[in-house]
């Protein structure tokens, strides 16, 4: 069950916004195009291998993000916290989803947030991550995590990182898209 949290925020905090104009075009582009496949439906196809893609951010060494700082920002941001005690992403506006885009969990164990303690919490890094098949076309939610991930790395002067702990630059974003495609046209030839 999602569980909307509210906070009064301060909007002089961020000056960054998540392009969601963007987001919106590109997910339309997808949803009306006949020749791009819709993401396929998990439910439907439970046979399907799963792909799980993320991407870490790091507090710069002897530092941490605050759990204050990190609720703020997932409001901000429309996350919302629920399953699994992490916060989620349904999609933006008229394209929200039943279930999560992507998630962002705690980087150290056991990775869930306690909503009852961030006051006191802080945490070295998060993870946010995505699973195909997905609710979404792979690329779509790729992008909308990743533009996310940006913001929140800036936001709280973290360091954006891949899988294996190297700085995210455009050649790890492009092997990321690439095993999204690769994924995709492999789901493509099962269901065909």
């Amino acid at each position: 069950m999602r569980q909307k949290h509210n906070h009064a925020l301060d909007s002089t905090l961020y000056t960054e916004d998540v392009d969601e104009a963007r987001i919106h075009e590109e997910i339309n582009t997808f949803n009306d195009s006949p020749s791009q496949p819709l993401a396929p439906n998990p439910s439907k196809t439970p046979d399907l291998p799963e792909l799980i893609i993320y991407v870490v951010i790091k507090a710069e060494t002897d530092q941490s993000f605050s759990g204050t700082e990190i609720m703020l920002l997932m409001d901000d941001l429309a996350l919302e916290y629920g399953e699994m005690q992490a916060f989620h992403h349904y999609g933006l506006a008229e394209n929200t989803q039943q279930k999560p885009v992507f998630s962002v969990v705690n980087m150290l164990e056991p990775g869930s947030f306690d909503l009852n303690n961030m006051i006191d919490f802080s945490t070295s890094g998060l993870i946010l991550f995505m699973r195909l098949p997905g609710v979404l076309d792979g690329r779509v939610a790729f992008e909308l995590m990743l533009n996310h991930a940006q913001n929140i790395s800036q936001r709280l002067h973290g360091r954006l990182e891949n899988d294996k702990g190297q700085v995210l630059g455009m050649p790890q974003v492009a092997l990321l898209r690439e095993r999204i495609s690769d994924y995709e046209q492999k789901i493509a030839k099962i269901l065909q």
